[in-house]
């Protein structure tokens, strides 16, 4: 099995199926995938076969294969809840490398040069503060302060 084919199940998971929260700016959203991002999809009628091959398409990069399985997969995982830019500055600021949102050789190389388990301790803080702002700037969105922070805690196992 692919780290993708493992990480998406992983990440559905967390996005479960159709949901539309007044107090969410994603609006509605199924599997995880966006109204907002995916204007021309029936949200609702969204299968998981069909999520998946979003995900894989366009979530999933390739250099993700280029880190181990746990950094990988919580990587990915954060794309999806919070943007791919987003996931790869907190991935960069937790490896020590310029946070530029792009992961390149530096980021790979910073990230396989430290243990799976330092890395996702640092990612972890660095999640909960991108989560604490966002409340912080947003209180409506306090409301999902708990599960975003359970999220956070998420450990991949290889």
């Amino acid at each position: 099995m692919s780290h993708f084919d493992k990480a998406v199940i992983e990440v559905l998971k967390h996005e479960g199926g159709y949901v539309n929260h007044p107090s969410d700016p994603a609006g509605e959203t199924n599997f995880g995938i966006t109204k907002r991002n995916y204007h021309r999809l029936d949200i609702k009628a969204l299968t998981r076969e069909a999520a998946i091959d979003i995900y894989r398409a366009d979530y999933w990069l390739m250099i993700y294969d280029a880190l181990s399985y746990p950094i990988a997969a919580k990587v990915f995982d954060m794309a999806v809840n919070m943007g791919k830019v987003q996931a790869h500055k907190i991935l960069q600021r937790a490896v020590g490398v310029f946070a530029d949102g792009i992961i390149g050789p530096k980021t790979v190389a910073a990230a396989n040069g430290l243990s799976d388990a330092g890395v996702l301790d640092a990612i972890t803080i660095e999640q909960k503060k991108v989560y604490a702002a966002i409340v912080n700037h947003r209180p409506t969105s306090a409301v999902f302060m708990a599960g975003w922070n359970h999220r956070a805690e998420y450990r991949p196992v290889a």
